[in-house]
């Protein structure tokens, strides 16, 4: 064994054994004044793992383009990052705090300010300034909301009985609606 001894502390700081281990008695520290890295490199697949911090940004990547695996305690992988840049959840996916996850993704509402409540934003790809909120409000009679852009008031609520309402004109079969309900084509009506 590699030894370094602290005779002030009576103890082994750091320990290299005959099978190449190394046991730190404290934490590891690497600084370098730009882009100090740790790599861990699997040699027999030749399988690296990157950790890297520059400027303001921190990096965990494969820089062998094996895909990156987060496993729990007892070594079941929950999270999976591939090289294509897809993300493969084994469990729930919980965004926002509230309730129990019941289902497969779980969004749940913020407040954003007054009157407006937030679990998912849809932003146009080519302008952030324009975007769609989503949201539920009302507890047992939960209405699942759509915002646009920074309004409080929803543009259309879905109501938890089936019902909608829509804050504009309604258009089917047109583009730009002009009245409250605006149809291009043929309407039935029936008295059940």
């Amino acid at each position: 064994n590699y030894i370094i001894y602290d005779q002030d502390a009576d103890d082994n700081r750091f320990v290299i054994n005959s099978a190449g281990n190394a046991t730190f008695a404290g934490n590891v520290s690497i600084t370098k004044a730009s882009t100090p890295e740790l790599i861990l490199t699997d040699t027999t697949n030749n399988v690296n793992l990157l950790i890297a911090v520059d400027d303001a940004n921190t990096f965990l990547r494969s820089s062998s383009g094996a895909p990156i695996l987060f496993q729990t305690n007892a070594g079941t992988t929950a999270l999976t990052l591939d090289a294509s840049q897809n993300s493969t959840f084994a469990g729930k996916i919980i965004a926002g705090v509230g309730a129990s996850a019941q289902a497969t993704i779980n969004a749940f509402s913020t407040t954003v300010s007054t009157n407006l409540y937030s679990a998912l934003r849809v932003i146009d790809n080519t302008s952030a300034s324009s975007y769609w909120d989503i949201g539920a409000t009302g507890g047992a009679n939960t209405l699942l909301n759509f915002y646009h852009n920074s309004t409080t008031t929803p543009k259309i609520s879905f109501t938890h009985l089936g019902g909608a309402t829509f804050a504009g004109n309604v258009g089917i079969g047109v583009t730009g609606p002009s009245y409250p309900l605006d149809v291009n084509g043929i309407i039935r009506s029936e008295n059940s």
